[in-house]
């Protein structure tokens, strides 16, 4: 990120309050053990002693310029409408899309718009999923995103091929499947598959069950 904009400033990562911002063993040591951030099964899983949000700050959007920070937070927001795969490990985003005086942003898990406080217009907030926190691949597909680069560049370079002319329509779950895992071998979304099969909670599955994939 720091590549993509050298002037500007990450931080934010670690704060002693609720939400990704705090890792999920201080906030169940406060007490907060149903804190949003640490409630779904994918926000159980990871290191426990690691934040799981950043800010991105820019220093031109401080002092009232907002060009650079719009152009980053509407590829985020971009990708969020279109169910861009490579957002599988996101859990929210919030920044300043238009270049006002307004917050927009996107919930990668209830699939719709979000917004937060006006501390936003100058920095992007972008919270992973806890069980990503360490994966390399999950991040660097958030930094494309950011960077402008393609879907298929992307997905050539971590050697995921083209996708397949054809593919079947179904899918019958198997033990240790993840829907996030089923999305990726067939080049689908988790939103879409969740979609497809009235699924409210994408971290339940059950062995035997066949899921829609178109």
């Amino acid at each position: 990120m720091k590549k993509l904009e050298p002037d500007s400033k990450l931080g934010g990562i670690l704060a002693d309050k609720p939400g990704y911002h705090n890792t999920r063993n201080r906030l169940r040591a406060q007490g907060l053990r149903w804190d949003y951030s640490i409630r779904l099964p994918r926000d159980r899983k990871g290191p426990g002693d690691a934040a799981a949000a950043i800010d991105w700050t820019f220093p031109d959007a401080q002092a009232g310029r907002f060009t650079t920070i719009a152009r980053y937070s509407k590829r985020l927001l971009d990708a969020g409408r279109v169910r861009d795969p490579r957002t599988y490990a996101m859990r929210e985003f919030y920044g300043n899309v238009d270049a006002d005086h307004d917050v927009e942003g996107w919930d990668f898990v209830r699939d719709k718009a979000a917004t937060s406080d006006d501390s936003h217009l100058w920095h992007i907030h972008i919270s992973v999923r806890r069980a990503y926190v360490n994966d390399r691949e999950a991040i660097d597909a958030i930094v494309s995103i950011l960077g402008g680069e393609s879907l298929g560049d992307w997905q050539r370079r971590w050697g995921h091929g083209p996708r397949p002319v054809t593919r079947p329509r179904t899918y019958r779950v198997r033990a240790g499947d993840t829907l996030t895992g089923i999305a990726r071998r067939y080049r689908t979304t988790v939103n879409t598959l969740c979609r497809l099969n009235h699924i409210s909670d994408p971290d339940v599955l059950a062995d035997g069950q066949v899921l829609r994939l178109t």
